[in-house]
């Protein structure tokens, strides 16, 4: 299962807020790795597209490595629509 193509009301919502659930608790495994990756792509999307973080002259650094995870673990909970670079 993967959350591309889903309805944010198909997601498991919290009983007070109405707000959904974090992805690292609502997917299974399978599902938020390819969730995670999808994240990964969508930052190297708006790397490339804006070209303001220097991103070719550090690629394969340790450096560059640390922030394409950091940034995977931050954005992980959050939906496609989200995180998706439309500008």
């Amino acid at each position: 299962m993967t959350i591309r193509g889903h309805l944010e009301t198909q997601l498991p919502t919290d009983a007070k807020t109405g707000l959904i659930l974090p992805l690292s608790k609502s997917l299974g495994s399978q599902a938020f790795k390819e969730h995670k990756a999808m994240v990964a792509l969508e930052l190297e999307v708006l790397a490339q597209k804006y070209g303001v973080f220097g991103w070719e002259n550090n690629r394969g650094t340790a450096a560059q490595d640390r922030l394409v995870t950091d940034w995977i673990n931050v954005l992980a909970d959050y939906l496609d629509s989200n995180i998706k670079c439309n500008g």
